[in-house]
């Protein structure tokens, strides 16, 4: 089985690598033809696939130049024809791909220039305070990278703060779900390690009570919020209750398979 993933992860690999030499020699040729019409488009199309294979094959400072190019053009399209939220997408695209060569400082400049956009963009719409939750995420686990815990928790809680005001507006979907128990699950472990358990135990009964309301969204996250409530309780030596909180969730969710209703007598109770 493993000789046959590394076959084709081999394979994989030198397509990727031929395709790479054919899309370089595609970009000479095309920045020789400045003067076509499909000029800019096929220009940003061979930088966006170059970026993308490099990428795949973990080359970020190779996939650096094609990443900064499509950023640059984005950034003149903006320029001509606004518009603040996909252009704080790219931002935070690239900021996560800086911050991957360990560019911390233009990471934290760009997240927080796509911050800046977003907020704007939901006060013009006459939302305030509904845009830019997941930025604020990005920004508190840059923070937290970087050991600085207190703007780290700062913007673990903004970011939160944006995902309640966003789920009293409208019905919650997969991606919202995720991001809310990434900023739970983070928020504990920051608890943790300055010995906060009070506030580290509240955070995960939060995290049990958004897995009582929406079970099917967070199947994959179950083992991660077991495993959270486990090593809580288990460093506080109050192993009865880490016992009675796995049954509890063994519990519920059999029920919910047989029934399809959330059911947890714990909380609330």
């Amino acid at each position: 089985m493993s000789k046959k993933t590394g076959s084709a992860t081999g394979w994989a690999q030198k397509d990727y690598a031929n395709s790479i030499s054919l899309l370089e020699e595609s970009l000479k040729i095309c920045k020789s033809n400045v003067g076509s019409r499909s000029y800019a488009r096929r220009l940003w199309s061979l930088n966006r696939n170059l970026q993308k294979k490099h990428l795949f094959l973990g080359q970020y400072k190779k996939a650096e130049p094609y990443a900064g190019y499509i950023l640059n053009q984005e950034e003149e399209d903006e320029k001509k024809s606004p518009h603040p939220y996909l252009f704080s997408i790219s931002l935070r695209e690239f900021a996560s791909f800086v911050e991957k060569l360990g560019n911390y400082v233009e990471a934290e400049s760009l997240l927080r220039r796509s911050l800046f956009l977003l907020e704007e963009y939901g006060r013009k719409k006459g939302k305030p305070g509904t845009y830019g939750g997941i930025v604020l995420k990005d920004l508190a686990q840059l923070y937290e990278k970087l050991g600085r815990d207190e703007e780290a928790e700062r913007f673990y809680r903004r970011a939160l703060e944006k995902a309640e005001l966003n789920d009293s507006k409208k019905p919650i979907d997969a991606t919202a779900i995720t991001s809310r128990t990434i900023i739970l699950l983070n928020l504990a472990s920051l608890y943790e390690k300055q010995n906060r358990h009070k506030e580290a135990e509240h955070t995960l009964l939060s995290l049990l009570q958004l897995y009582d309301k929406y079970p099917k969204g967070l199947v994959f996250w179950r083992p991660k919020i077991l495993m959270a409530i486990s090593n809580h309780y288990k460093k506080r030596g109050n192993l009865n209750l880490m016992f009675l909180l796995f049954s509890v969730i063994k519990l519920t969710s059999r029920f919910q398979r047989g029934f399809g209703g959330p059911v947890s007598p714990l909380i609330g109770s």
